[in-house]
């Protein structure tokens, strides 16, 4: 005996949540695709704008139709009332068997006594002629039908992210976080790249000389706490007894002694950094790495 196999459900593709972790790739295509989706979006306001328009003038047209019809549902429902009283008050005057002797009149294949019922027959042919003229110019009731609106653009997409296929919602994007962090590793590369350019180019010179042409540098340190206060590593006290002039990109490694390579910390930092990379001392004392970009920044320097 045979058995259809049972398909494996679907997996649901899991939530792009952290712009922050992607590459500069991914963070290009993501940006490429939300600027798809609002290229789409404007394209669909433009689309439905004159629908709405036309929408929303039926519905005008539509309720003077309703007010018109219900005024004179009003007005009818007046006539008809009168049209019952009338009626009723007639009945009342209608001729019996010893009445024939006196005068009477016919209305409709009835009799009535003259008086009061005259009046009454009169008024009541008035009536029903208003009646009869109300249902003539009755309104036309029949409205006019809405267009439908065709639904908006989806606002999520799936993307390949590092090789894993991510939901995307272009409505949670953050598109300032975004460009900030497609502009971080545009300059990071940058940096990259001009430190390759420094290693290539530097001339071969001894760690004894690097220090003491150090020293020129010494002076910039007032300045550099007039901008941050404080050591830029490990954001504690940094003063005249404690400071130490540090190469960001170590001189063991190729680092010179310009400008942006250079950055007063405190001792204790300049201490256990040693010879280690910016990035590696990061790792080793745990302190939140964009805190420390973001002051190296502020100060201008290279990491």
């Amino acid at each position: 005996m045979w058995y259809r196999a049972k398909k494996a459900p679907k997996t649901e593709s899991p939530q792009l949540e952290d712009l922050s972790k992607l590459s500069l790739v991914d963070l290009k295509k993501v940006k490429k695709a939300h600027e798809a989706y609002i290229d789409r979006e404007e394209e669909y306001q433009d689309d439905i704008a004159p629908i709405i328009a036309r929408n929303n003038r039926i519905e005008q047209e539509n309720k003077q139709i309703r007010d018109s019809h219900t005024q004179w549902m009003q007005k009818d429902n007046l006539l008809q009332k009168e049209i019952s009283t009338l009626t009723y008050a007639l009945q009342a005057c209608k001729v019996g068997l010893f009445d024939f002797f006196s005068d009477y009149i016919e209305y409709e294949g009835k009799f009535y006594k003259i008086t009061p019922g005259n009046n009454l027959v009169e008024k009541l042919k008035e009536i029903k002629k208003l009646a009869h003229l109300s249902f003539l110019s009755k309104p036309n009731c029949s409205a006019e039908h809405l267009d439908l609106i065709p639904p908006p653009p989806k606002a999520e997409k799936k993307l390949k992210i590092g090789g894993v296929t991510l939901k995307i919602n272009f409505n949670s994007i953050d598109t300032d976080l975004l460009d900030d962090l497609i502009e971080r590793h545009e300059l990071r590369l940058e940096n990259e790249k001009a430190k390759l350019n420094h290693l290539k180019s530097r001339a071969a010179t001894s760690e004894n000389e690097t220090r003491q042409q150090a020293q020129k540098f010494r002076r910039l340190l007032h300045k550099q706490l007039a901008i941050v206060p404080c050591c830029p590593y490990c954001a504690g006290s940094l003063t005249d007894k404690n400071y130490h002039l540090d190469h960001i990109y170590p001189v063991s490694r190729g680092g010179k002694s310009y400008l942006y390579n250079l950055v007063f910390v405190c001792s204790k930092c300049n201490s256990d950094k040693g010879a280690m990379t910016l990035q590696s001392f990061i790792l080793k004392i745990g302190r939140n790495e964009q805190e420390i970009y973001e002051r190296l920044k502020i100060l201008k320097k290279d990491w």
